[in-house]
């Protein structure tokens, strides 16, 4: 009877042991999964936070934009790489480097600074006061070399050519979607760069004309012809950088 009582007791204490030893396995092997997910998310914050070129675009088919996240030893490589997919046709009549809430660490590297001073073509740099580290060098560098006019808000460092005041909310906004939209209250005339007057579509100088003429019932009845439209930079930092580009192109194209 006692050693029937030992071997029920014994079982019983291989069967917690098991359970046990099953519990801890499973513990670890959660532990695990969610140590490998934590360490992806920090990879691919950090990835994000410092990757040297965000984006990059024509604007008009005809303005390169470039919007940096880290100034970089790679950011002119990451930029003649985007360069090379853009056919031969759109080649841009000047250059846009958003240095916009962009950082990175030590000294710009010289190719990069002169990548930029090379091109050879009209040069807006765009700053604000989340531009610090290697990228406010990297503005710092290029307006000193007379390469760039700078836009924005001042920075540790840099002095804007011509300053634009945007609200650091509205700014964020303007980053993600510089065609946005957005709601303000603030009266126009207080430099919040935020007040646009809408883009209204127009009827060409040949339409205004028919319509005033009205020679008979058809044309009274015809519909007047509205001229397409074409979205409108409402970020005020980037639309003075594309009337500058677009006004030294017209420019150049007369001188030549």
């Amino acid at each position: 009877m006692l050693a029937r009582d030992n071997g029920a007791s014994r079982d019983h204490s291989l069967l917690l042991a098991g359970l046990g030893a099953s519990l801890v396995r499973m513990i670890c092997v959660q532990f695990q999964v969610r140590f490998f997910l934590a360490a992806l998310v920090i990879l691919i914050g950090i990835r994000g936070a410092f990757a040297d070129l965000v984006e990059a675009r024509l604007l008009d088919n005809r303005i390169a934009y470039f919007r940096v996240g880290s100034a970089g030893a790679h950011l002119d490589g990451e930029i003649s790489s985007a360069e090379t997919g853009w056919e031969a046709t759109n080649q841009p009549v000047g250059t846009i480097l958003d240095l916009r809430n962009a950082s990175g660490a030590g000294a710009v590297p010289d190719a990069v600074a002169s990548f930029f001073a090379n091109r050879n073509q009209p040069l807006a740099v765009l700053v604000d006061e989340k531009t610090q580290g290697a990228a406010d060098h990297l503005a710092l560098a290029l307006q000193a070399n007379r390469t760039c006019l700078v836009f924005g808000s001042p920075t540790a460092d840099v002095q804007p050519d011509i300053m634009v005041k945007v609200s650091p909310s509205d700014e964020m906004l303007y980053l993600a979607n510089p065609y946005a939209v957005l709601n303000t209250n603030n009266p126009a005339g207080e430099g919040t760069g935020t007040n646009f007057v809408p883009y209204v579509d127009h009827t060409s100088e040949a339409d205004l004309v028919r319509d005033k003429i009205k020679d008979g019932d058809e044309d009274e009845n015809t519909p007047v012809k509205v001229a397409p439209s074409k979205p409108v930079i409402r970020d005020p930092v980037l639309a003075r950088a594309v009337d500058l580009i677009n006004a030294m192109a017209v420019l150049r194209l007369s001188r030549s």
